[in-house]
């Protein structure tokens, strides 16, 4: 039976927040190797907070010259980093064991909805700049059907529901993972034409959509038994990493960033309560 949990396990929450900071992350570096110009920015900047979350996910590094063999960007270290809150400014210090990261060390700043914050970076005699706001979460998440029972996988579907503050142009994404201990991997007929590949590990995460609500195929999934879902509520500068990621990388201009003098992205991102379903599967004979 389908249920809304709050109560997700620390190690599950904070392993989401860091599985969408690397899609995010995957999308930027396609599109952070440039040929080297004196108008190429100096930085690229990857900071993402999350509603209810402490502040530890801001990511500085350099970009990687277009004929470059690197693969990973430098890490800056020594930025002066600064978050603002209400007027307050926090100072951001360098993670003693994940280089390019920041994160403050008290307890004071929280992240809350509706909180709008200023992230300032000082580094080499150069500043930059970028603004985002919280937003609110999805509430009411529900599932329908309660159990989804697969018969034909390219027929079956479950949808996930739910209600939100100002949906005008609002953004979500799902992530729907398998938390069974020996999950089974659901069957899927061989055809040479899929309608798409199945899913191949226990965690999905959708692209950004704006509809309020998500409909869920055997092919989002790898396994039946015991899930979870969760719904995401983002801004528009996160959703346009996804909605222009087709674009020319080599194209500066095309490169969609809400870092004033740099690139990349800061952004705030909000959780609905957990849902849980099961997924069985019957085979038709």
């Amino acid at each position: 039976m389908a249920r809304t949990d709050t109560c997700v396990p620390a190690a599950v929450s904070r392993g989401i927040v860091v599985f969408i900071s690397l899609v995010l992350i995957f999308l930027l570096s396609s599109c952070t190797k440039y040929p080297s110009t004196e108008d190429t920015p100096k930085i690229v900047i990857q900071g993402f907070l999350y509603l209810g979350e402490p502040v530890d996910d801001i990511q500085i590094t350099l970009p990687v010259p277009v004929f470059s063999e690197d693969t990973v960007a430098p890490p800056v270290n020594d930025a002066e980093v600064v978050l603002i809150k209400n007027g307050v400014r926090y100072p951001l210090m360098p993670q003693p064991k994940r280089e390019g990261y920041y994160y403050y060390p008290g307890s004071e700043l929280t992240v809350e909805e509706g909180d709008k914050f200023e992230l300032q970076v000082f580094y080499e005699d150069q500043f930059y700049r970028a603004i985002t706001v919280v937003p609110s979460p999805p509430r009411g998440v529900r599932v329908t059907p309660e159990r989804f029972l697969i018969e034909d996988v390219d027929e079956d579907y479950l949808t996930l529901f739910w209600t939100v503050k100002g949906q005008a142009g609002e953004y979500f994404y799902v992530l729907i993972e398998n938390i069974d201990a020996e999950p089974k991997p659901l069957v899927f007929p061989h055809s040479p034409n899929p309608p798409r590949e199945p899913q191949t590990s226990r965690r999905f995460v959708s692209a950004p959509f704006s509809e309020s609500y998500f409909v869920v195929t055997p092919y989002n999934l790898a396994y039946a038994g015991r899930h979870y879902a969760r719904v995401y509520r983002v801004n528009q500068e996160y959703a346009d990493l996804f909605i222009r990621q087709d674009e020319n990388p080599r194209n500066l201009s095309e490169i969609p960033t809400n870092i004033e003098n740099g690139l990349g992205i800061f952004t705030a991102l909000s959780a609905s309560d957990s849902v849980f379903f099961d997924v069985q599967q019957r085979t038709r004979r």
